[in-house]
């Protein structure tokens, strides 16, 4: 039987890396129409475009030619000046147009920053890395290699790219052997952050080493892990990812690494992490924050939603938030036993247990902080759910 199965996904640009400094090499993810090679068709900011050469016949890969050098340490960024699509006329897709010349990379200038080596049946491992520089690193140039400590034994070099990548300052790069599965269990991630590779060091459940080199073979970072790392709160940790607390403290330090907040859906690769070093002093008392006084849950975009912002002087808690109604009956659990940081962020959308918006009135959002170590920590707060 025949059918007609429609090319309706977007092309999308997944590299954009300085080959010399007048060439840039751009990768698309499928053949796009060949008005991309038109010499008006790209701008480079503040760079004038000369030629634009066909590097693969099926016109996947184009390299710009530029008439002056790009600078080392300046960021550049591309743009179409024409609308570029793939063969069947879906326009093409751009999530980040910076690029620049590299520097080599020196100790801290990238960091290992979050790790899973203990996924659920499923899932899979992954391994965040963070630009803690102003520089822009080539990926291509940096490598991952397990140790054994006991043996001294180092595992097989695993590259972090194996062309050419940028990775701008201030960004996340996470490498795994199954990118759908990270999306798909972790909802806080960002995808365009998030790259498949063949294979990883090697990361036993129990306990392992991971170090970082650059292609001069200079020690950028270093971790140590371990199954006992995870938050002592934590029955079970499979699924939960350990993630780096201070970028300014080594990664072989064991207290510099926390488990990832239930709040944040246990993992973040490629975001912020969840157990960043956000301290405030706050004393001994925790705090709660509204985003409104109240809120109209009317689907209009006005104060649909109330952020809850919860923040404590402990970065290890379990945290329940549940909301009352002015009879002093409860409507809505929040949050039931999560682990959570120094802050958490909590979502209410107006509706209770079963899904249907509560009526006008007064509502009282009551949260209960246990930390690690010390007295709960009850705080209440009033909001009005108000329908115009």
């Amino acid at each position: 039987m025949n059918s007609f199965n429609p090319d309706l996904e977007a092309p999308v640009l997944i590299n954009i890396f300085p080959v010399s400094s007048r060439h840039v090499r751009l990768s698309f993810s499928e053949t796009i129409d060949m008005q991309a090679t038109d010499n008006g068709s790209w701008a480079v900011e503040g760079l004038k475009v000369t030629n634009i050469n066909i590097v693969d016949p099926l016109t996947r890969i184009i390299d710009i030619e530029l008439e002056d050098k790009l600078v080392e340490g300046i960021i550049y960024e591309l743009s179409p000046q024409c609308e570029i699509s793939d063969m069947a006329g879906n326009e093409l897709l751009i999530n980040d147009k910076r690029f620049g010349i590299p520097s080599l990379t020196e100790v801290q200038d990238l960091l290992i920053n979050e790790i899973m080596f203990d996924p659920l049946p499923g899932g899979a491992e992954f391994i965040e890395i963070y630009n803690n520089s102003d520089k822009i690193a080539d990926l291509s140039d940096h490598f991952l290699v397990s140790y054994n400590s006991a043996t001294s034994d180092t595992g097989k070099i695993n590259w972090l790219s194996h062309e050419g990548r940028c990775l701008m300052p201030g960004d996340y790069f996470v490498i795994t052997t199954d990118r759908e599965a990270v999306i798909n269990n972790y909802n806080s991630c960002d995808k365009d952050r998030i790259f498949e590779i063949v294979s990883l060091p090697s990361l036993p459940d129990k306990e392992g080493n991971l170090l970082l080199y650059n292609r001069n073979l200079i020690l950028i970072d270093r971790m140590y892990y371990s199954d006992e790392m995870h938050s002592a709160l934590l029955s079970i940790t499979s699924g939960i990812s350990l993630e780096r607390i201070a970028l300014d403290m080594p990664g072989s330090d064991r207290s510099n690494w926390k488990s990832a907040s239930g709040t944040s859906g246990y993992a973040t690769p490629g975001m912020k992490n969840s157990a960043a070093s956000e301290y405030e002093d706050i004393g001994s008392k925790g705090i709660m924050r509204f985003s409104s006084r109240k809120i109209s849950p009317d689907n209009d975009g006005f104060e649909d939603y109330l952020r809850i912002m919860l923040s404590s002087a402990s970065n290890q808690n379990i945290l329940s938030v549940k909301v009352f109604n002015d009879m002093g009956y409860p409507v809505r659990t929040l949050a039931d036993n999560l682990t959570s940081g120094y802050s958490s962020l909590i979502i209410w959308d107006g509706c209770d247990d079963y899904g249907q918006l509560v009526r006008e009135g007064i509502y009282i959002i009551c949260s209960i902080i246990l930390p690690a170590k010390g007295s709960p920590e009850l705080l209440k707060k009033v909001c009005s759910v108000v329908y115009y």
